[in-house]
């Protein structure tokens, strides 16, 4: 049966796309996700990462951080590694945000970036080898790197900090929000081929690609 999962009415849950068999997995949490092979659900709770059976058992707290925070939890396409962004405590107007890779089942733990900047919106190539993500705050950039942390490099266009990254399902393109919100833009994974998308409303943020052989983009607003 072909379920959903989504976080309300105090908790996460799991239901058949018919509108049966709803379940109550755990109290609490947001933003959850399904694991590539279906069988587990990554989610937010406390400004922690946790992952959770389609069961409701095996609840597991990935981070246990207690004076950081954790967001935007990414499973790796092979489901064998999260990648989330961890924020720091900082000044009143400065707070930094980092990139970090932790196993499935919450050992090693590797920070993948450290410049003392915002790093953010993470999201993985599809064939796991690069992520991009978002780098600067005020003047947020589109940056891309090995999934080992290295090659981190500046593709060149400006986006906000609040809006998603992401490739395309084949990996030949990445779209991102305009730095003024006022419309969706792609461009080749190498930085070229820059354009706004055509057909997008003025003010749409790019929320995800839509699966499927054509690339939809989905957008809001």
């Amino acid at each position: 049966m072909r379920r959903v999962a989504y976080a309300g009415e105090g908790g996460i849950f799991v239901v058949g796309v018919d509108g049966r068999g709803r379940r109550k997995l755990v109290g609490g949490g947001a933003v959850p996700q399904w694991s590539p092979d279906g069988q587990r659900i990554l989610f937010t709770r406390g400004g922690d990462i946790w992952v959770v059976g389609v069961n409701g058992t095996g609840v597991r707290n990935l981070t246990g951080t207690s004076d950081q925070e954790e967001s935007g939890a990414r499973w790796s396409p092979d489901g064998r590694t999260i990648l989330f962004a961890r924020s720091f405590p900082g000044t009143a107007t400065r707070v930094t945000n980092e990139l970090f890779l932790t196993n499935a089942n919450g050992t090693g733990e590797r920070r993948l970036t450290s410049d003392d900047v915002f790093d953010g919106r993470p999201s993985w190539a599809p064939d796991g080898q690069q992520i991009v993500f978002v780098c600067g705050f005020a003047n947020a950039h589109v940056c891309v790197m090995y999934s080992d942390g290295t090659g981190r490099r500046d593709l060149g266009v400006r986006t906000r900090n609040d809006a998603p990254v992401a490739w395309s399902a084949d990996g030949t393109k990445i779209a991102y929000t305009a730095p003024d919100g006022s419309g969706v833009e792609v461009l080749s994974a190498d930085g070229s081929g820059r354009h706004r998308v055509a057909g997008v409303p003025s003010g749409a943020v790019f929320v995800a690609w839509a699966t499927g052989p054509r690339g939809y983009l989905k957008w809001w607003g």
